[in-house]
């Protein structure tokens, strides 16, 4: 007969503690248990595929949907401007630094005597071939995002010359309505006419704002960064950030 270890069944494993819960549910609890487990804790979410294909249109690979994990200040920022002050609150300024790394003063529409940064438009991720100041960002950096970054570690120019990409528009599309989710497509297409492989290893959006009678200036709202993907000369990849919403 085998002897029983008195100390273990006092003492009993996560993993056998585990087993024992199994045990004691049968299936249809079983699934409601991992359904709650498995769902999102948010209603709201944002994330990002990359899809490659080469010069001759042909398919190579794809990210998959990934979570981005990487709202940075400056997006937090841009809602304490929209949605906490009022329109024509003379004096009003918010500090933010900007894509240069400068710290500047954001002033309300209604500010009396300034126009530098009372802004016409806010939140501005459309944009033209060509233009990569804002809207979908792409660059090969070596380091994690953190709360207070206002620029990639290593954007990738507009060009055709070494670590340069061909930028396509960045677009904005139409809100897309579910059965039980909504979303938000925003995306861009690069290609590499650079004559050599380019590794992406980090995307995000920056916001413009301005006005007719300034410059505008850009905030960083996402950076996310992650292992290589290769881009080969020759190919381009369709880039897609959803911001998502479900019941």
């Amino acid at each position: 007969m085998q002897d029983f270890n008195l100390e273990k069944l006092q003492k009993p494993s996560r993993i056998e503690m585990f087993i024992a819960r199994l045990r004691g549910l049968n299936l249809h609890n079983l699934k409601l248990q991992l359904k709650g487990f498995l769902k999102p804790t948010s209603c709201i979410s944002l994330s990002y595929r990359i899809d490659v294909f080469d010069k001759n249109h042909n398919f190579i690979k794809t990210t998959g949907e990934r979570p981005c994990h990487s709202f940075v200040i400056g997006f937090l920022k841009s809602l304490e401007y929209w949605m906490g002050h009022p329109y024509g609150l003379n004096g009003l300024s918010i500090p933010i630094v900007d894509s240069t790394g400068n710290t500047i003063n954001i002033y309300n529409y209604g500010t009396t005597g300034i126009t530098v940064h009372a802004f016409h438009y806010n939140g501005a991720l459309e944009n033209a071939s060509g233009v990569v100041t804002y809207g979908v960002q792409v660059g090969n950096g070596a380091f994690d995002p953190i709360s207070v970054d206002f620029a990639l570690n290593g954007p990738l120019a507009h060009g055709i010359g070494a670590n340069q990409l061909q930028y396509g528009a960045s677009g904005v599309s139409s809100v897309f309505i579910g059965s039980n989710f909504i979303i938000l497509p925003i995306m861009r297409m690069v290609t590499n006419a650079s004559g050599s492989s380019i590794d992406i290893t980090e995307l995000g959006l920056m916001e413009a704002r301005g006005n007719p009678s300034a410059s505008a200036i850009y905030i960083l709202w996402i950076k996310d960064h992650f292992s290589a993907i290769p881009l080969a000369s020759g190919a381009y990849a369709l880039i897609y950030f959803h911001i998502r919403t479900e019941l």
